[in-house]
């Protein structure tokens, strides 16, 4: 048994890293925020990820696993990975990189966060050699395909109602609203979908721990089935990039700002607040709306562009794309007001926590 003083051994896994990946959100910015945080507590820490495109030169030990993905062109990586993490959470190519590389070297603990590519395969490596394994959940992808747990009846506007079935055959309802499917794929996602929660289940017990944000998000996965004694709430911890900044030395309030970080996914509610702001022009014609984060659905957004164009907002909307978290600090710092328009239950994002601060 670990005593709480004692100074460990702990793999991080993550397919993606800040930075170093053109793909990263709040979870993968968690998982680097928590590796910092124990590595200056005096622990030995390793983050294991898929292939970067960079050397990474950080505090900790990186460790670049090789998917399945690297050996298949890229017309077919994209399917393959929505297979790994909507059907089969399994990589052959991961399973014997992990294998490998824990029979040279056997952490204390294995953290797994964002990993639907590296997949369930780490943890059966880790199984073998009898190393405690735990799960930051970031979002619900392995008790729901869409990873939200949300009855989906259209998509654009995200309506729907809240799911407590979880994952099977039915998944086929939400899941064709949530991208357009032809039929031999509607046929394989509808042959293979009734067994998904017997494989998940497969890989979720094996697991001895579950990390959750929020006491909220504990109980769906009590409401699941997890055993309450593997969940464990821990909160988004802070570190001194973010802590110790004093409000004295942050940019000034840009006044009637209002900030908007997040993909543009209809679940996170772009739209809303950017069909709302005809009405908060009307009241503050000085309004601005910076609206930061990676494009994730052409369709969405080019309904949002059109709505812009449509009324005029060109000079108080503010599209900017994808940014340095270093750059979006900067933007939470002058901002008058920041936004998070979620349209259902979810994860409590870094940009809450971080805004508080300021």
């Amino acid at each position: 048994m670990l005593l709480r003083s004692q100074k460990i051994e702990i793999y991080h896994a993550s397919d993606y890293i800040p930075k170093y990946f053109p793909i990263w959100g709040g979870a993968e910015q968690a998982c680097i925020r928590l590796a910092d945080l124990l590595y200056q507590n005096g622990h030995s820490i390793s983050v294991i990820t898929t292939t970067p495109d960079q050397t990474i030169h950080e505090t900790f030990n990186h460790i670049p696993l090789k998917v399945i993905e690297n050996y298949l062109p890229s017309s077919v990586k994209k399917p393959i990975r929505f297979f790994k993490s909507t059907l089969f959470p399994y990589d052959p190519i991961s399973h014997i990189t992990s294998k490998s590389l824990f029979e040279k070297n056997s952490p204390d603990i294995l953290h797994l966060h964002n990993f639907s590519s590296l997949s369930f395969s780490l943890l059966l490596s880790a199984r073998k050699h009898h190393i405690p394994t735990v799960m930051s959940v970031y979002d619900f992808w392995f008790i729901c395909p869409e990873g939200f747990c949300w009855l989906l009846s259209d998509y654009l506007s995200y309506s729907g109602e809240p799911c407590k079935k979880y994952h099977g055959a039915y998944c086929i309802q939400c899941s064709s609203k949530y991208i357009p499917i032809n039929l031999l794929q509607k046929t394989i996602l509808s042959s293979i979908l009734p067994f998904r929660k017997k494989i998940f289940d497969y890989f979720l017990k094996q697991l001895d721990g579950f990390i959750v944000l929020s006491e909220d998000n504990g109980r769906i996965l009590e409401q699941y089935g997890i055993p309450i004694n593997k969940i464990h709430v821990v909160h988004i911890p802070l570190v001194d990039e973010v802590a110790r900044t004093e409000t004295s030395t942050s940019s000034k309030i840009e006044k009637y700002s209002i900030l908007y970080t997040g993909w543009s996914h209809p679940r996170k509610g772009m739209r809303v607040i950017v069909e709302a702001m005809p009405h908060v022009v009307k009241s503050f014609p000085n309004a601005r709306l910076y609206i930061l984060g990676g494009s994730y659905d052409s369709r969405y957004e080019e309904i949002i562009t059109r709505f812009i164009r449509k009324n005029n907002l060109e000079n108080n909307i503010h599209l900017l794309g994808k940014k340095t978290h270093a750059i979006v600090q900067q933007y939470i710092r002058k901002a008058h007001v920041l936004v998070i328009p979620e349209q259902w239950e979810t994860i409590p994002p870094n940009t809450l926590t971080e805004a508080m601060v300021f």
